[in-house]
């Protein structure tokens, strides 16, 4: 980090705004933006990184063209960087998720999984659910996409629970138009796959709410959002459906995909079931970590990580088809890796691209240039590296300028 500004040191003043990065700093959540600066007077070898916080207003304006606004972005999508895919998450992705007791009393939704459920829900489902049907009724006004996500929060910390739902999407969002789970264009068949995780007779990871998130989800889509019986996939760990493996979600997936056709509505459902997170294998995320959900046979088959989610929903999602997901678990802000982020924290009035976002190796993700893209940024990397070490801190002026400088001084 640089010393303070003197401003009679013309080696303290900023030549070129190099390079940005994204760094994270600490648990939870100590991430900042960082900037390769090239100091005037001083070769590229001393270019050092500084927070955005070190930057002055010059320097800062130069920095941030660096990095993608949304109108660039939209500017330079591609048809596979425009589906209608949308996401709800429970929390922050180093965030855990709650279960509550009793869905019954906490939220006025039905205890449709009885005593062999465990009469809990999701925290975040029960808590979109009791805006959305409380008592089995719609509200009486339109709400909209920020009144929903706000309403959740206001109703999570009541409660108490301290997680903070987000909305993340592909497509920006006007967060004041009214929420809907789907768009207008969405006339053709609506196909559903929800499951729900209770890992029923593993004492050390049972859940008791996930059934009775799949169950009032259910009801509400079949009863107010219209949705065939014959076009609902349950996978539930509960002896009656099909058992919620790693093997069967990922087909139920690829199934409901190659189902789909233009105009169709897709809604899918992870509630309660275990999230984590594991280390990052691909370059893509810039905190190191991928998010992930836990099936049922996680300890023999692994965890369904946020880059298979990809492969299996987004991928293939055929165009004029139109995606809601809702992910009710830890860990799950991000965990359709979508760029646009909405935070029901109430320090946003609008929907914009996530700055922790790994956007640049997002898009070689979609185009399949990921790993060419991951291994000329460790080229680069090494390259730096065997060039010399870089300084830490601000250079020293020279002796030449040290000398000039005391002799104007005295």
């Amino acid at each position: 980090m640089m010393p303070a500004k003197n401003n009679d040191l013309e080696e303290y003043e900023v030549d070129k705004v190099v390079d940005h990065r994204y760094r994270k700093t600490a648990f939870p959540d100590g991430s900042h933006d960082e900037y390769l600066i090239k100091w005037k007077g001083y070769p590229s070898s001393e270019n050092t990184w500084e927070p955005e916080s070190n930057l002055n207003p010059s320097a800062l304006a130069e920095a941030r063209t660096l990095k993608w606004t949304t109108e660039q972005f939209e500017n330079t999508k591609s048809d596979e960087l425009r589906k209608d895919v949308l996401c709800i998450s429970a929390c922050n992705d180093w965030a855990t998720a709650a279960d509550v007791p009793n869905v019954k009393i906490s939220f006025k939704l039905p205890d449709a999984a009885g005593k062999f459920g465990g009469h809990g829900g999701g925290a975040c489902c029960s808590s979109l659910l009791s805006i959305l049907y409380a008592d089995e009724k719609v509200p009486e006004e339109d709400l909209s996409f920020k009144e929903i996500i706000w309403k959740m929060r206001k109703t999570l910390i009541k409660d108490p629970y301290r997680q903070i739902p987000q909305m993340s999407s592909m497509n920006p969002i006007d967060v004041n138009t009214k929420f809907d789970l789907f768009p207008d264009t969405a006339t053709g068949t609506k196909r559903a796959v929800m499951i729900g995780v209770n890992y029923v007779g593993d004492e050390d990871n049972e859940l008791s709410g996930a059934h009775n998130d799949v169950l009032n989800m259910k009801r509400y889509i079949q009863e107010v959002r219209g949705f065939e019986e014959e076009n609902i996939v349950i996978l539930m760990d509960d002896g009656k459906h099909t058992n919620p493996t790693k093997k069967n979600i990922i087909h139920a997936c690829k199934k409901v995909i190659r189902q789909a056709e233009e105009n169709d509505a897709i809604l899918f459902l992870y509630s309660v079931g275990h999230g984590t997170r594991v280390e990052d294998d691909n370059g893509d995320e810039r905190d190191g970590f991928d998010e992930a959900i836990v099936p049922r046979d996680f300890e023999e088959n692994g965890f369904i990580l946020d880059d298979d989610l990809y492969e299996i929903l987004i991928k293939d999602l055929p165009k004029g088809v139109s995606m809601f997901s809702l992910f009710d678990c830890c860990h799950s802000a991000t965990i359709m890796d979508l760029p646009y982020l909405f935070k029901g924290d109430e320090m946003q009035a609008e929907m914009t691209l996530d700055p922790k976002f790994n956007l640049d190796a997002f898009i070689e993700k979609i185009t399949g240039n990921l790993k060419e893209f991951v291994q000329a940024k460790m080229a680069a990397k090494q390259k730096k590296k065997a060039a010399g070490s870089k300084r830490k801190v601000k250079p020293e002026p020279s002796k030449e300028k040290k000398k000039k400088l005391e002799q104007e001084h005295e």
